[in-house]
């Protein structure tokens, strides 16, 4: 989270570990977010970034409370999904996304961020948790997107 915004932390180095945040990262570009000399990032806006200012209030922790609010802005706000599910386990998150009305591409920018589903996502359930989440899989069929978060912090 970044004052108020959410936000990705794109490490600029590769580390098989998840980066841990130390404290509230500032808001600009190149970002210091840990003790060691490598843990040096971006920090940039995403799709999903300004979707949570869309909700009218504050969302709640549960599948439930989070299902509602994907399903608020991606069916209700957005019309980018017919429907959603979300299922929570322990540090996970998951939401499937049913009869997404977005093409998947493979493009690079995709692979860094995740898609714009994800982004929105991963959004609404970083606020809700009022915890810093990853994207750790995308998958996508004809009339269905799986988003698999980890929950860190």
């Amino acid at each position: 989270m970044n004052e108020g915004r959410q936000a990705a932390l794109i490490p600029l180095h590769s580390n098989p570990e998840l980066p841990r945040l130390e404290k509230a990262v500032p808001k600009r570009l190149i970002v210091k977010y840990g003790q060691s000399p490598k843990d040096i990032g971006f920090l940039v806006a995403t799709p999903g970034s300004y979707i949570t200012e869309m909700l009218e209030s504050k969302i709640g922790s549960t599948a439930g409370e989070l299902e509602a609010a994907i399903s608020s802005v991606l069916v209700g706000v957005t019309g980018l999904a017919d429907a959603v599910r979300v299922a929570i386990d322990d540090s996970r998150v998951r939401a499937e996304v049913i009869n997404p009305h977005f093409e998947h591409e493979d493009l690079l920018v995709y692979e860094i961020l995740g898609s714009p589903l994800a982004s929105i996502v991963a959004s609404i359930i970083s606020e809700a948790l009022e915890k810093p989440v990853m994207i750790d899989n995308e998958t996508h069929e004809k009339d269905r997107s799986l988003i698999e978060l980890k929950v860190l912090g």
